[in-house]
């Protein structure tokens, strides 16, 4: 499943009062940025990866090197990717980017720049996805409707 960075969420049918953005949505087909990941955001897609975020059934698969079954490693354990989202709240404004969880192995493996927009709010997150949340409190709100 393929959608532009940055364009509204349509991938399911959440609602929140925020803007939720897709980042990350890649294809085989469409180019995509491609540079050096900047400092701290790769432990900010690692926080984001752990919580199964609207999971779901079934396992997708790489588009981009076409392996099935993706696995990264995050905290020393392996863990499955393509099942479910990584979501990341904006600390600045009520926006939440969604990535599939391949997000991980598609900046590790495949060089993925997300936009500028997704690493600045990622890397300017608190470091415990706990802690993380919107100006007025749509993150949480959407975790705790749909995330857990």
């Amino acid at each position: 499943m393929q959608f532009d960075d940055l364009s509204p969420y349509s991938y399911t049918r959440m609602t929140s009062k925020a803007s939720l953005k897709n980042v990350g949505w890649l294809s085989e087909s469409v180019p995509f940025c491609q540079a050096p990941t900047p400092p701290g955001l790769l432990a900010k897609i690692e926080a984001a990866t752990l919580p199964l975020r609207n999971p779901m059934r079934g396992i997708h698969g790489c588009p981009l090197c076409e392996h099935e079954h993706i696995s990264e490693a995050i905290e020393g354990r392996e863990f499955l990717l393509g099942m479910s989202e990584a979501w990341f709240p904006s600390p600045h404004d009520e926006v939440i980017y969604i990535a599939p969880s391949l997000l991980l192995h598609y900046v590790k493996r495949h060089d993925y720049l997300p936009p500028t927009e997704l690493v600045q709010a990622a890397v300017a997150l608190p470091a415990s996805e706990a802690e993380w949340d919107t100006p007025r409190g749509a993150y949480r709100k959407l975790v705790k409707r749909y995330g857990d």
